[in-house]
């Protein structure tokens, strides 16, 4: 995915606040949603940053990426491209998390939130254009789901 005007600016500033301030070192708790502690195997590495401008401003971006998919989980939980691609994007913003080097962190990030947007590209497609459902019912509540013809022949196979 292509960055922002927004997203390179709020790169810019934070580099240019850890130069200026090189020695600060910011203490920062976040919340995560139940979702991603349920989704992401790596949730843990998320709950807390300590570090400089910069590293903070990774970590939220890494925070918004692993919410962002844990929610699009939470939605499509049968979407077998949702399921596959989300296990990569746990796993690269982990890893972007533990680098020492911000530059690699970033890179990690930014080919986690592009695996992202193209998911939520293709959920969107798969929405619009699919004639298969699968139904279901759970808690005595009937849902639909649209999902692809591989998923459906996939879920049809005689076993």
């Amino acid at each position: 995915a292509e960055l922002s005007p927004d997203d390179y600016e709020q790169r810019i500033n934070a580099l240019d606040q850890a130069i200026a301030q090189p020695l600060a070192n910011i203490d920062r708790t976040y919340q995560l949603s139940s979702e991603v502690y349920h989704y992401n195997p790596h949730a843990e590495l998320f709950e807390h940053c300590s570090g400089n401008a910069l590293e903070q401003q990774l970590h939220q971006e890494l925070f918004d990426t692993v919410t962002e998919m844990a929610r699009l989980l939470e939605q499509n939980p049968h979407n077998l491209y949702v399921q596959t691609n989300s296990e990569f994007v746990f796993h690269v913003t982990a890893l972007a998390k533990v680098q020492k080097d911000p530059e690699v962190g970033f890179n990690l990030l930014d080919c986690g939130k592009s695996l992202l947007k193209f998911t939520q590209n293709l959920v969107g497609i798969v929405a619009q254009e699919t004639v298969y459902m699968r139904i279901e019912m759970s808690a005595r509540t009937i849902h639909g789901h649209p999902i692809t013809e591989v998923e459906y022949r996939y879920l049809t196979k005689k076993r």
